[in-house]
């Protein structure tokens, strides 16, 4: 099948070719004389009135196509700051009225849904939680509660402040002793009676 050449030209060189073709009609082709072109009858004037149609409309198309070039580059530019200016719109819904809230629906946001921690993830989470207070040598409330003196500590009053004792009971006891050592704890600064003297917890 035969391939007309014409069709496959640029706009450009269709559009130089035409522009010759009308120059050479308008120099050559008498005005009055008819032209039989594809078993047509046209006369010059027709001729030209319809090779100028035929470059308006190819000047339309390469127009059109400027101008859509031109409006994707200008859309292009603006695009980041509009997607910068709905992301803060978004944080600033969200500082408004909540993550969740459905009002974000209004502006064309998706409210989203708190995260449900399934029973394997709160597993994991207490199992990190225990394993994180044993290397920290934290403890539990239930724990703390029940680290407490037990026996009757032996407090001594002297020039150099208060002297505490622990009982024998406490320094036996599960966890060592309360105090953070074995001997006794001297608090600096507490009243000083008479010197010397000595109380037993009763």
């Amino acid at each position: 099948m035969a391939t007309n050449n014409s069709s496959t030209k640029a706009p450009s060189a269709l559009t130089s070719k035409l522009t010759q073709v009308e120059a050479g009609v308008q120099k050559d082709v008498p005005a009055k004389s008819p032209i039989t072109i594809g078993g047509k009858v046209f006369t010059q004037p027709q001729i030209v009135s319809m090779i100028q149609g035929w470059l308006g409309t190819i000047q339309a198309a390469v127009d059109a196509r400027t101008a859509l070039e031109k409006a994707v580059t200008g859309r292009k530019s603006v695009e980041p700051a509009i997607h910068q200016f709905l992301r803060e719109l978004r944080a600033a819904l969200v500082a408004l009225f909540g993550e969740g809230s459905p009002v974000l629906r209004d502006f064309g946001f998706n409210p989203r849904k708190p995260r449900v921690a399934t029973s394997e993830q709160k597993l994991i989470a207490a199992a990190k939680a225990k394993i994180t207070r044993q290397k920290r040598g934290t403890k539990s409330a239930k724990q703390k509660q029940a680290l407490k003196a037990v026996g009757v500590p032996t407090v001594q009053v002297g020039a150099g402040g208060t002297s505490i004792v622990p009982s024998a009971a406490d320094t036996a006891a599960p966890g060592g002793d309360p105090t953070g050592a074995s001997g006794a704890v001297t608090t600096a600064g507490s009243p000083e009676p008479a010197s010397g003297s000595s109380t037993t917890g009763k």
